[in-house]
């Protein structure tokens, strides 16, 4: 409720709210080949393991590889060494 005793949404607001269905489309010509890697993995991920851990996890790889090519190429002009382990 807000300060004046209004309700913060309306009726018509909270109808469209019932009644609002997600539906993803795929827009992209990668959407069918990523569908099925993405069913794939999530059929890998524990049922007990947060979605946002997942979603926090590529971004850290992000950073961390961006991470890395900034110190081996602070200018992003010199060519970075291949790495073999």
């Amino acid at each position: 409720m807000s300060w004046n005793n209004e309700p913060i949404l309306s009726d018509h607001q909270l109808r469209k709210l019932v009644e609002h269905k997600y539906q993803s489309t795929g827009t992209t010509l990668l959407d069918p080949f990523m569908q099925r890697f993405w069913n794939w993995f999530v059929l890998k991920i524990p049922t007990n393991v947060a979605p946002n851990l997942i979603t926090i996890t590529g971004l850290l790889v992000n950073v961390v590889t961006t991470l890395i090519l900034v110190f081996y190429s602070p200018g992003a002009r010199q060519e970075v060494r291949i790495f073999v382990f």
